[in-house]
């Protein structure tokens, strides 16, 4: 079951570890995790799934590691955000192309990073519009 004060708990932190990071759009850049979440929640309510799409973003962008999020909120929430984002798993950021991308999406067994990964992408695509049109 979806224990909210370990959601709101991990709101509250990537609020503070993205702060002064904003979207293209102009958004802050917390409000991105937040609707990923809002789009898996029409697929799952898995609680680890949850926290994984709400920190998705955090190795990659800021100094925490799996580690932490492994002893702060779970091995699975680790295990899960490592499989949606281009870290290794000693959770060195690599740079991936959009096929080695989708390599890495078909080789996942995991039915919940594919849900989050698809939902990044989703609200990826709806914010299209605020980029230039070579980069969209």
């Amino acid at each position: 079951m979806l224990d909210l004060a370990i959601v709101r708990e991990a709101i509250d932190m990537i609020k503070q570890l993205h702060q002064g990071q904003f979207r293209k759009s102009g958004e802050p850049f917390y409000t991105h995790p937040v609707t990923v979440v809002t789009i898996l929640l029409t697929m799952t309510q898995d609680p680890d799934a949850v926290l994984a799409a709400l920190l998705h973003d955090v190795v990659e962008d800021t100094p925490i590691s799996l580690e932490q999020l492994a002893y702060q909120y779970g091995q699975k929430v680790a295990y899960l955000v490592q499989q949606v984002t281009n870290v290794d798993p000693t959770g060195k950021k690599t740079k991936l192309t959009e096929g080695e991308t989708h390599e890495q999406l078909a080789a996942s067994s995991d039915k919940y990073a594919l849900m989050i990964k698809l939902a990044d992408r989703l609200h990826n695509m709806q914010t299209v519009g605020v980029h230039k049109l070579d980069k969209q």
